[in-house]
């Protein structure tokens, strides 16, 4: 699985679209550690920015912050840590 790369696209928006397709294609049967789907998890978060009065920029980070998790999706679904920490927050900044 390729990732999407900002390079990949003319434009921020197009770029924002592809990276949410493919959280919302890969985090909707995943759960990791959790007891909802990475998808549920992002969407919780991106609702608690907008519930509290953040920008969009905000909004936009708190659905993004764990988008380590999706780069490393095929190490952490096929591969479980098994207790090892996988910088998902290292690999995602």
């Amino acid at each position: 699985m390729s990732f999407p790369k900002r390079t990949d696209f003319q434009t921020d928006s197009a770029f924002v679209e592809a990276l949410l397709s493919e959280i919302e294609t890969l985090g909707r049967d995943w759960h990791y550690d959790e007891a909802v789907t990475q998808l549920e998890h992002a969407v919780q978060a991106a609702m608690l920015a907008r519930d509290a009065g953040e920008p969009d920029h905000v909004v936009a980070a708190a659905a993004l912050h764990d988008v380590g998790h999706f780069l490393m999706y095929g190490k952490a679904r096929h591969d479980p840590p098994d207790g090892d920490d996988l910088k998902h927050e290292v690999v995602g900044a």
